[in-house]
């Protein structure tokens, strides 16, 4: 049985929602805040990459290796509390099938709300806020940051979506967010611990056992280079995997997986990568 449940139909917030909560009693994780979502991935036999500059181009993928092996893509340089969001974001695409759904904002909506149903589920939101609010404080919105990982516009949009605030104070929050200069730079920062490891693993196993070569490590894990001899430096980088089209990217990821079947231990033979999201999603 794949670690990742098969993709269900999904064509509104209700049933974004439903899919979340579903996933998280799949997973067993209770109503407990998410540590670590790149943990939770790679627990579950994901793979999360990391690849600097992929916002300014493709804010998150997700794909899945022959069917049944999750890789997620994200830029390692942004905040801690968007990488979160980004990844559940990207979770949702992989877990929710929204083909019913014609437009591409469509389909972002109900990952945006997969991504906070999932991080935060309404019944936690109503019991850390209170089933009816008046009025919320932006000293209550920080310290949910800090527990919970989700930025405080995440969560005016998690009180809105869970009926805890109405309409108008909703857009009143916002406006005092722009007013104070919070939309793009909040007052309190989260820290946690998105560090993939899993992928680094199979990177410096696929070194040892010589199914990879270093310039091909280094494409793929450019944080290793520093342990790497001079003799293995060459012109290969990142930056250079950022510059090829989008189907190429897709092909180098298929032969990643495919490289690092025997890490698997499940499938022998990975010759398929299906893309899920190739626009730019992620941002609550």
């Amino acid at each position: 049985m794949p670690r990742f449940p098969s993709r269900e139909p999904v064509a509104t917030l209700a049933d974004a929602e439903r899919a979340a909560e579903k996933l998280r009693e799949s997973w067993k994780l209770d109503d407990l805040p998410v540590e670590s979502m790149t943990e939770v991935i790679e627990d579950h036999d994901g793979i999360v990459v990391e690849l600097a500059g992929s916002e300014n181009s493709v804010e998150g993928l997700a794909g899945m290796a022959n069917g049944c092996h999750a890789v997620v893509v994200v830029d390692p340089d942004v905040s801690d509390d968007r990488k979160r969001f980004t990844l559940a974001h990207e979770l949702g695409h992989l877990m929710m099938d929204t083909s019913s759904v014609v437009s591409l904002s469509g389909q972002e909506k109900l990952a945006h709300r997969f991504a906070s149903a999932f991080l935060v589920p309404a019944a936690v939101a109503r019991r850390e806020l209170g089933t009816k609010r008046t009025r919320l404080s932006f000293e209550e919105l920080k310290l949910l940051k800090e527990k919970h990982g989700l930025s405080m516009q995440a969560w005016i949009f998690r009180a809105h979506d869970s009926g805890i605030i109405d309409d108008q104070h909703f857009r009143s929050l916002f406006d005092q967010m722009s007013r104070f200069g919070w939309r793009r730079t909040e007052p309190v920062q989260y820290k946690g611990r998105e560090i993939p490891q899993r992928f680094r693993q199979m990177i410096l196993r696929g070194l040892a056992e010589g199914i990879l070569d270093h310039n091909q490590a280094k494409i793929w894990c450019p944080e290793l280079e520093a342990s790497f001899s001079p003799a293995m430096q060459d012109d290969m980088t990142a930056s250079g995997f950022r510059r090829l089209p989008q189907d190429q990217q897709y092909l180098l990821l298929e032969k990643v997986a495919e490289s690092m079947a025997d890490a698997y231990g499940s499938d022998p033979k990975l010759n398929r990568f299906e893309a899920f999201d190739e626009d730019e999603g992620g941002k609550p």
